[in-house]
């Protein structure tokens, strides 16, 4: 009895560490999940279109996103006084002068709040970023606020023996669970579950308790920078119906049968040595991992041996299930799309196939037995001796960016995650963020040429004034001229080059977005002629200009500016 007892806690203790681990690296799948939509926020509130605070322009674009990011219940936009002047999905403009996220945002900080929602008592996540012009002056608000039934979708894929994944609020509050009623009902953990105090994060743990009078056991974690909780539990009775104690209980029952057969052999008959002796060669296949024999046929056996042949049966089926449950958990795991590995002692046991592939092998088996260390480039070894390890040593985990090292030996920025299981085991969860900066890299392109467009619109209308003045004055110094006047021919070549640099201005105006083509029907040969006077002043003396033109030819309807710059 104490050994049935010992093992039934020593089971237990393994399930509080399986569940933990499940915990660590939904916790950090979640965080990345939410930092990415606070993000996805502060990119859309920067667009041109939502920046001009016109609703002509931010409605369509409004309607756009929202279909594209349909993980935002609406996109809206309010002005400085909570009031809301457009919505991607179509519903009332009210006013969210009450929503404490949108008093915070309205002072020029990003913020989210789990509040009700505008329409209805349902909680949702409420998410407003500021909305600053080109010279960084706030003019408005963008609301985002997304349900958590979305949220909810990460969690539903734990299926490990009845487990379950689920969201603590900063109350101890059930928040995000996959299944609705147990959303609506909100229960209370803080009995149970260790939360944040004092502005700390909650610490990694384990706990067992009851719930409606059935005994749970769970695995925690948090969600770092939310002050949330995320739980995964599992019934008590589905991890002690497990195949290792039943397993180990079949085999001292089949060691004590065999022995027993051994010590009364001369008082057994033939017909019961052949089916236990099935038996033994059935139980160290399956020890093996070889394919099970055929088994003996029940009918006509004893009780004990039929009792046996039973017991053996359903151990067997046991460990199959436990195994299946098992590969589709390393399925799921293999399907990642971030890198994920296990590290003992410094150097990689298990990693998954994208983490391969992000460091440009063509397989995890060549990974494998590699020190950790290898995968990151060599300017950063100092920064793991005196950053990374101690803060993984003394705080149990490690976020942050580095330099990531493939094989061809060709570097790239990763974001990484690093969880303590237990002395020198490690979870480590990688994320490539080279599109990631490569977006960052074109959104400042986008503002720079943004910034060059308005600064040359401004000089080209600087410069138009100075040419209108010009090409006054010359006008009326040629209107006192007479053709015979040596200065005649001088001024209207003046006037002429001027009028060329009019046409240079409404291209830059053009460029600028501000400009106007000035469309007109004219011949081309016509048009070289009259540039061949301004030609021959800029060209030496030695140097003439011969023409052969098509008489013939056609008119055109076009801009006579951007045709001379051809």
């Amino acid at each position: 009895m104490r050994l049935l007892q010992t093992e039934r806690q020593e089971l237990l203790h393994q399930s509080q560490r399986e569940l933990m681990g499940l915990a660590r690296g939904l916790s950090v799948e979640l965080d990345n999940r939410l930092l990415e939509l606070l993000k996805d926020s502060r990119v859309i509130a920067s667009l041109p279109e939502i920046v001009s605070m016109d609703p002509e322009q931010q409605l369509p674009l409004l309607r756009q996103l929202y279909v594209q990011y349909y993980i935002y219940g609406q996109l809206a936009v309010a002005d400085m006084n909570g009031q809301l002047q457009v919505a991607g999905k179509d519903s009332p403009l009210v006013s969210i002068a009450h929503v404490p996220s949108y008093q915070r945002a309205a002072q020029g900080k990003q913020s989210w709040v789990v509040f009700p929602a505008l329409f209805n008592d349902n909680l949702i996540l409420h998410v407003h970023t500021p909305i600053r012009n080109a010279d960084g002056v706030q003019v408005g608000v963008l609301g985002s606020p997304v349900a958590f039934p979305s949220l909810a979708s990460s969690l539903e894929s734990i299926n490990i023996g009845g487990a379950v994944a689920f969201v603590l609020d900063e109350t101890g509050h059930v928040l995000i669970h996959p299944d609705g009623a147990e959303a609506a009902r909100r229960l209370d953990y803080t009995a149970w579950i260790n939360l944040p105090s004092g502005g700390l994060p909650a610490t990694f743990g384990a706990a067992q308790y009851a719930v409606d009078g059935a005994a749970r056991v769970a695995g925690y974690a948090p969600v770092p920078n939310f002050g949330w909780t995320i739980v995964v539990e599992r019934p008590e009775s589905e991890i002690l119906a497990s195949s290792v104690s039943l397993r180990n209980l079949t085999a001292l029952s089949l060691i004590g049968s065999v022995l027993l057969s051994l010590a009364l052999a001369y008082l057994l008959a033939r017909s019961l040595t052949n089916p236990v002796r099935k038996l033994a060669d059935a139980a160290l296949a399956l020890g093996q991992g070889a394919p099970l024999p055929a088994l003996p046929n029940m009918e006509n056996q004893s009780v004990e041996i039929s009792s046996l042949i039973s017991s053996f049966t359903q151990m067997h089926r046991a460990v199959i299930d436990r195994e299946n449950s098992l590969r589709q958990h390393l399925s799921a795991m293999e399907a990642a799309i971030d890198g994920m590995a296990i590290v003992q002692d410094g150097n990689f046991t298990y990693v998954n196939q994208a983490l391969a592939q992000m460091h440009g092998y063509a397989a995890p088996a060549k990974v494998i037995g590699m020190p950790w260390r290898q995968l990151s480039a060599p300017k950063e070894a100092q920064r793991i001796t005196t950053e990374i390890l101690p803060h993984v040593q003394e705080q149990g985990m490690w976020r942050g960016e580095l330099l990531g090292l493939r094989q061809d030996g060709s570097q790239f920025y990763e974001e990484m995650f690093v969880s303590q299981i237990s002395g020198q085991e490690w979870v480590c969860v990688f994320r490539d963020l080279t599109e990631r900066k490569q977006s960052d890299e074109a959104l400042r392109q986008a503002q720079k040429m943004k910034s060059l467009g308005v600064l040359a619109g401004g000089i080209a209308h600087d410069f138009n004034n100075l040419l209108a003045a010009i090409m006054g004055h010359g006008s009326l110094a040629l209107g006192k001229l007479t053709a015979e006047s040596p200065a005649f021919s001088h001024v209207d070549k003046t006037i002429k080059a001027a009028e060329r640099a009019a046409d240079l201005t409404r291209q830059l105006l053009a460029y600028a977005g501000k400009g106007q083509f000035r469309i007109e029907v004219f011949n081309i040969n016509e048009l070289i002629l009259e540039n061949s006077g301004l030609l021959e002043t800029v060209l030496p003396p030695h140097v003439h200009l011969a023409f052969d033109l098509d008489p013939t030819l056609s008119t055109i309807r076009a801009d006579k500016g951007q045709v001379q710059q051809v």
